[in-house]
């Protein structure tokens, strides 16, 4: 295209009247920001119940869950049962034995 029927076209668009809106463009925009505006107001239980689909899901994280935190506790409790008897036979093999002695620090003795 030539700058001068480019220049002209440009022109004659810029002369030209705009169509006319709808008549029911408020109406229209009313609705949508209406819409908009109760899609942002939901509650926490909604958007939960939204993100949550089938409460197949629901029962499988509780399963996960359950078993992820009873495995931990028990070998929490393993690893403090173990570190326990460590402790123990470090304190024998040191010679510590005599302090759990109770006739050593009897203060009240007569």
């Amino acid at each position: 295209m030539k700058e001068k029927d480019f220049d002209g076209w440009v022109s004659h668009m810029q002369e030209a009247p705009l169509p006319p809106c709808p008549v029911n463009v408020e109406r229209n925009v009313l609705r949508r920001i209406r819409i908009k505006t109760e899609e942002e107001t939901q509650s926490l239980l909604d958007w939960a119940l939204g993100v949550i689909p089938r409460p197949g899901v629901v029962a499988a994280a509780l399963a996960l869950t359950i078993a992820v935190s009873s495995s931990i506790g028990i070998l929490s409790t393993r690893a403090f049962a173990d570190s326990r008897q460590s402790e123990i036979e470090a304190s024998k093999a040191l010679g510590f034995e005599v302090l759990q002695i109770q006739d050593v620090f009897d203060i009240h003795k007569r």
